[in-house]
C-alpha cells in the first residue's frame, strides 16, 4: 500500500511539473497583427478589412453545434453598417454546408466553406488546432477580441 502511495504521488508530482513547460500557443491573441493575408490566399479573393469597419472572423463547422450557433448568432445580430463578418467553414462536406446555409437563413454572401487544404492552412496561420471561435480586427489589422458575443459588436 504504501509503494502505491509513493507511485500515486510521484506521478501526480511528474504531471504537475511538466505542466508549466507546454506553452504552445492556443489561438490568436488579442493584440496581436492577425493574419489577414494568409486568410485572402487561402479564400481565393481579397477577404479584407475595407474603410473604417472591423471584420469579425468567425470559424464554424456543420458538424459542431456551438460553433454553428454562432455562425448565425453573428449573422442576425451583427451591424453590417459597422463590422463586416465572415464564416468560414472548416468542415469538407460541401452538400451539409449548403443545406446549413440554407437552413439556417446565413448569408452566402458572407459565408464560405473551404476544403480540407484551406482549412489545414487557416487552422495553422490562425492557432486553431481542432477548434473553432471568431476574432475580431481592427481597422489597422490587429486583433481586438477573441470570440466576442454578437451583442456586443
Amino acid at each position: 500500500m504504501r509503494k502505491l502511495k509513493i507511485l500515486v504521488a510521484s506521478l501526480s508530482l511528474l504531471i504537475i511539473s511538466t505542466s508549466g513547460f507546454n506553452n504552445a500557443q492556443y489561438g490568436v491573441q488579442a493584440g496581436q497583427t492577425a493574419p489577414i493575408a494568409e486568410l485572402a490566399k487561402v479564400t481565393g479573393n481579397a477577404t479584407g478589412i475595407t474603410g473604417n469597419k472591423s471584420l469579425l472572423i468567425n470559424f464554424w463547422s456543420a458538424t459542431d453545434a456551438a460553433s454553428r450557433a454562432r455562425a448565425k448568432s453573428y449573422q442576425t445580430k451583427i451591424d453590417l453598417e459597422k463590422t463586416q463578418l465572415i464564416n468560414i467553414n472548416l468542415s469538407d462536406n460541401p452538400s451539409l454546408y449548403n443545406a446549413i446555409v440554407s437552413s439556417d437563413g446565413m448569408n452566402a454572401e458572407t459565408s464560405i466553406r473551404v476544403d480540407a487544404e484551406a482549412s489545414e492552412k487557416l487552422r495553422k496561420a490562425f492557432c486553431l488546432g481542432d477548434n473553432y471561435g471568431a476574432i475580431l480586427v481592427s481597422a489597422n489589422g490587429t486583433v481586438t477580441a477573441v470570440n466576442p458575443a454578437a451583442e456586443t459588436l
